[in-house]
């Protein structure tokens, strides 16, 4: 599910410092797109300033499952 995979890419390069209005806007998109619930897109926002972690990805993915 390519929203989903690009909202866990977006979620590594924003850990690695990267922030961009390109990047900003792809996230929106991809957000919008898979239609989440306000708790789901609040996890994924939580998980953002969290602390950087070996399993992004599997806690990006975590993050983003609707109720």
């Amino acid at each position: 599910d390519q929203p989903r995979h690009a909202l866990v890419e977006i979620a590594k390069l924003r850990k690695d410092g990267l922030d961009w209005s390109a990047l900003t806007w792809l996230e929106g998109r991809a957000l919008e797109t898979l239609g989440l619930t306000a708790a789901a897109r609040l996890r994924y926002e939580r998980y953002l300033e969290g602390p950087r972690s070996e399993d992004l990805a599997k806690r990006a993915q975590a993050a983003l499952k609707s109720d």
